[in-house]
């Protein structure tokens, strides 16, 4: 006889409310507790093509749990055919053992061998819209890991650090630029308020604001500050021309180091050629080059902690890619 015990979760660090959600769409929004980070973003771009609105718990420690909700269009996919969906995903364990509706979600993990645990495959076409949501998030992945690749080889030619080596990324696969709004929060993980900040008296020299083209770009620019970062913030206006203003500790970088990192970033370059200190931020793009603008690379630990956050990204995602490609591969297998 199985097991039909239910246990709860271990509540996520720092728990946060998720987004209202309307009555109306109650019945076709779903909640459930992450494994971490990447699984709960990963399962959120699998539902990207049904996704009406996602959010997933910002300010948490990648590793741990993470609060996801998703709201999908009417008449798409129901509980039953997401569960089938999320077992297909490799050590999303809880995700499936937590998922249920908005309105019947306490976080409490079901007997997933239970008899009464419902899954149903989902059709031919909705498999393969799940499929090509993964792939996209493992295209965009390899695209972050590649572009750390290129500003590492440029940061070793400036660096006289031992053991700064930087592990090659996955192949490049071409992958389209294309928008991570969907996830913003989790994608300026870093940038803890959600709110404008006044800059605070005395740290004027070392507050900054730039934007940047796109919401996805400020994955590498985080990795690369992250260790300096005191206090910061992101706008949250969709995936293009967002705005974000950072203050760093004392004695990290000025802004003549902080425009050599980021000009290490591919395709970041109107963070490059916006980046001002807060008080005289115009938003307006100089197009001369990094160099001219007097962008000078960092010495010492700066240099090798802006490498080490390259290596964290690179680790994050990298570690994911594998049980996406496994699950890309069992559905193409379906539906052969």
């Amino acid at each position: 006889m199985k097991n039909n015990t239910t246990s709860k979760t271990v509540p996520p660090t720092n728990a946060v409310t998720a987004p209202a959600v309307h009555a109306k769409a109650l019945h076709r929004t779903y909640r459930f507790h992450a494994d971490n980070a990447s699984v709960g973003e990963s399962l959120l771009w699998m539902l990207v093509f049904w996704a009406e609105g996602a959010w997933l718990q910002p300010n948490c420690p990648k590793d741990a749990p993470h609060y996801a909700q998703v709201t999908l269009a009417k008449d798409t996919l129901d509980l039953a055919e997401l569960r089938w969906l999320f077992r297909q995903v490799s050590s999303a364990d809880m995700a499936l053992a937590t998922l249920n509706t908005a309105s019947a979600f306490d976080g409490t993990k079901q007997d997933v061998a239970s008899d009464s645990f419902g899954t149903q495959k989902p059709s031919g076409v909705d498999v393969e819209r799940a499929r090509r949501g993964l792939q996209n998030w493992v295209q965009m992945t390899m695209k972050h890991v590649g572009a750390a690749a290129v500003a590492a080889d440029k940061m070793a030619r400036f660096s006289s650090c031992s053991g700064l080596a930087f592990v090659p990324p996955l192949p490049d696969t071409g992958a389209e630029s294309f928008s991570a709004c969907m996830l913003a929060e989790q994608d300026a993980f870093y940038f803890r308020n959600r709110l404008p900040y006044a800059t605070k008296p005395g740290s004027e020299d070392r507050t900054f604001r730039f934007r940047v083209e796109f919401e996805k770009d400020i994955v590498p620019l985080t990795a690369l500050i992250k260790w300096a970062v005191e206090e910061g913030w992101q706008s949250k206006e969709g995936g293009a021309d967002t705005e974000v203003k950072v203050t760093l500790r004392q004695g990290t970088l000025n802004i003549h180091e902080l425009r050599w990192l980021f000009d290490t970033i591919v395709d970041c370059h109107v963070a490059v050629q916006t980046l001002a200190l807060a008080h005289e931020y115009t938003g307006e793009r100089s197009y001369e080059e990094a160099d001219t603008m007097g962008a000078t690379p960092p010495k010492g630990d700066a240099l090798k902690n802006a490498l080490e956050g390259l290596n964290d990204l690179r680790d994050y995602y990298q570690s994911w890619v594998g049980h996406l490609e496994e699950a890309n591969e069992r559905m193409e297998l379906l539906l052969e």
